[in-house]
């Protein structure tokens, strides 16, 4: 609404006195705390992780391999801090549970491509179907109604299935109806296509968000369930970053954008599904060291 009755610079805008309105009403609403000991902000790990992450998006987005040689070398920096500081930004040593760390692999690829996919299926509205900006937050609504749905049961599927064939095959279901967007045409004959699977998609998109959340966060101890749930965002933060560069990267590959739509989501099925394999495994040799 905000981009087709004023402009595209108001998604942005919006933002500002949303924000002001926050800043001003938080000292009335929320009682101030006391802080406890010497608290000390992880500056070195902020500045790492920060640039480290917009070094590997240049990278991605300007082709750079310098920028991505970057990137890796300051995100292998910021572990190195987070290992070793004594107050840290994250807390990279929880990922030693082998929950926690299948966990958050599963948010990484759930959350990055489907960061991208949104980023592709945008494109291909607005640019090759030319939608309006309205039309086409219309019918992500669509979609959007199955998230709400699945929201609602996925709880109750993985107490009756368990998490983790719960989470291997809503990530499965994510990647799977993905594919169809392959054969995507420039008519709007492909929309009998477009909707279906993202609806579906998109299902299995929320039920992999719950059951990843809840497998993150269930064999923690409760003293450490804010850490793990500190975790399980940042992880969420970075996916959702590096999620479009990526399949932007992949489009690139291709002159023509229908073409390169047909690339991107070629390899975001292909790195959902090899997730799905690694996952699996990953879980399954969890469950029988647990005996």
């Amino acid at each position: 609404m905000l981009v087709g009755v004023l402009s595209w610079r108001w998604a942005f805008l919006i933002n500002v006195p949303i924000a002001l309105a926050i800043l001003v009403a938080t000292p009335f609403l929320i009682p101030a705390a006391r802080p406890h000991g010497d608290v000390r902000l992880d500056v070195p790990g902020a500045l790492s992780v920060t640039i480290g992450l917009l070094a590997l998006v240049f990278g991605f987005t300007e082709q750079s391999l310098l920028a991505l040689l970057l990137g890796l070398v300051l995100i292998a920096l910021f572990v190195w801090i987070e290992r070793r500081a004594s107050m840290p930004l994250v807390a990279i040593e929880m990922l030693a549970l082998p929950s926690v760390r299948w966990g958050n692999v599963a948010v990484l690829i759930i959350f990055s491509m489907e960061a991208g996919l949104i980023y592709l299926v945008t494109l291909y509205l607005q640019e090759l179907l030319h939608l309006g900006a309205i039309t086409t937050g219309l019918l992500f609504g669509v979609p959007g109604i199955a998230s709400i749905a699945a929201g609602v049961f996925a709880g109750r599927l993985i107490e009756q299935r368990g998490v983790r064939p719960v989470l291997i095959i809503s990530l499965f279901v994510q990647g799977a109806f993905t594919a169809p967007l392959l054969f995507l045409g420039g008519d709007m004959v492909s929309i009998w296509i477009l909707i279906p699977s993202l609806f579906i998609g998109f299902y299995g998109h929320v039920t992999a968000v719950v059951a990843a959340t809840v497998v993150a966060t269930s064999d923690v101890p409760e003293e450490s369930k804010g850490l793990a749930s500190g975790l399980m965002t940042t992880s969420h933060r970075v996916a959702s970053t590096i999620g479009i560069p990526v399949l932007a990267a992949a489009m690139a590959l291709r002159t023509d954008l229908l073409s390169g739509i047909h690339i991107a989501v070629a390899a975001d099925v292909l790195l959902t599904l090899a997730a799905v394999i690694l996952i699996g495994v990953g879980l399954r040799k969890q469950r029988e060291a647990n005996g």
